[in-house]
């Protein structure tokens, strides 16, 4: 019969199924056993933490020291400013940090995220709330009315308005109308 072994490291165990058992080989209980367990703890090879049988429990964020999940550890990030991932509150920190890239050269204009702006919010507001023609257009080049203009609509609405306005009083709808004349029909009251 074979041996039994343990479920999480696969060592080996002396098989007590019988009460016969009272010598063991010492080769394969300590010395396979502490290969075993070493090769576990390599550095290189080993012991990873992952969850996986003979690795250890999965680590948690509660697992960790303050500050050990440094620069160094985490190692170095490139960001994807083409990502194709809709934006999202959530992913790993890569995508986290190509959605933010991504977002920057978009509000930039610029065609990438880390080219220099051509200028800054704070100048752009304050351009476009200055109310004293910073750019000297005249109101010919927007299609404004020039003073004249105006003048000249203003007086011939004074022309219009100096008509004599005629107001009827009759028991019968006229049977034809003149245009700005207005009858009120006395006999409806």
């Amino acid at each position: 019969m074979a041996n039994p072994k343990t479920p999480n490291l696969g060592l080996n165990k002396i098989d007590r199924t019988s009460p016969s058992t009272t010598t063991f080989n010492t080769k394969t209980y300590l010395d396979d056993n502490a290969d075993v367990i070493d090769e576990k703890f390599d550095v290189t090879a080993g012991h990873k933490h992952d969850g996986t049988a003979g690795n250890g429990p999965k680590l948690t964020a509660s697992a960790l020291a303050n500050g050990a999940a440094t620069d160094a550890v985490i190692g170095n990030r490139t960001v994807d400013q083409a990502i194709a991932a809709a934006l999202a509150d959530t992913g790993s920190v890569t995508q986290l940090l190509s959605f933010m890239a991504k977002t920057l050269k978009s509000v930039k204009g610029t065609e990438n995220w880390k080219d220099e702006a051509a200028t800054t919010l704070a100048a752009a507001y304050a351009h476009a709330t200055n109310t004293s023609n910073p750019h000297n257009v005249t109101a010919a080049q927007i299609g404004a009315e020039t003073p004249a203009g105006a003048q000249a609509k203003a007086d011939n609405a004074r022309k219009d308005s100096a008509k004599e306005f005629v107001l009827e009083v009759r028991t019968s709808d006229p049977a034809s109308p003149v245009v700005g004349r207005i009858w009120y029909r006395s006999d409806l009251e």
